[in-house]
C-alpha cells in the first residue's frame, strides 16, 4: 500500500475550507497537469468520507455534460427519476432535472461533489447546487477560478511551482 505524504497541510486546508460556512462552498485545486491535483481530491475523500453522510459524489467532468452526469448518479446511485416535464422549455429542461436531483438528494448529512478535471468552469456553473448548505464542491482544475466564481464563497488551492509545492491562495 502506498501511503499519501507530505500534503497533510493542503489535505487539512481543504477541510477547513470545505466546513467553514453555512451556504454552498466551491473549493477549487488548480495547476498543472500531473501534479497531484486528482490525488489530493480523492486523499480528501477519502480522509473525510465519515463527515459526508449524505454521499460523495465524484464525476469526471472533462468527460462529458456535468449536468447528464449529476442526473445520471442521482438515477444510479440514490434512485431518483427526475421528471421530463419539470419545464416546457426545452433548453432548461436538463437544469431542471439536475436541480431536482439536489432537492431530493438522500438526507443524511453534508455531501460532498468532487467535480474532477473541469476544463471550462462557465460549463459547470449551471448545474452546481444553489442553495443548500448541505453541498460542499470540490473542483480540480488547470484553470485558476478565483475571479470566476462570484458570489459564492470560494477558495483556491494553487500550484506554487512545478515542483510540487502547493500554497493556499485567499
Amino acid at each position: 500500500m502506498v501511503e499519501f505524504v507530505g500534503r497533510e497541510a493542503e489535505l487539512q486546508n481543504l477541510y477547513e475550507m470545505l466546513q467553514e460556512n453555512n451556504q454552498v462552498v466551491i473549493a477549487a485545486i488548480a495547476g498543472m497537469g500531473g501534479l497531484g491535483k486528482t490525488e489530493l481530491a480523492l486523499q480528501y475523500a477519502i480522509a473525510h468520507r465519515e463527515i459526508y453522510k449524505g454521499g460523495i459524489c465524484w464525476l469526471l467532468a472533462k468527460a462529458g455534460d456535468v449536468g447528464i452526469k449529476v442526473v445520471q448518479f442521482a438515477r444510479t446511485h440514490l434512485d431518483l427519476n427526475p421528471p421530463e416535464d419539470l419545464t416546457e422549455d426545452p433548453k432548461q429542461k436538463l437544469l431542471a432535472q439536475v436541480q431536482y436531483c439536489f432537492q431530493h438528494w438522500r438526507e443524511g448529512g453534508d455531501v460532498l461533489l468532487v467535480l474532477d478535471d473541469v476544463g471550462e468552469y462557465q460549463q459547470v456553473k449551471p448545474y452546481l447546487p444553489s442553495s443548500s448548505s448541505r453541498f460542499k464542491v470540490l473542483i480540480t482544475t488547470r484553470q485558476h477560478l478565483g475571479a470566476s466564481i462570484k458570489g459564492i464563497i470560494s477558495r483556491c488551492i494553487a500550484t506554487k511551482s512545478s515542483a510540487g509545492v502547493i500554497k493556499v491562495i485567499f
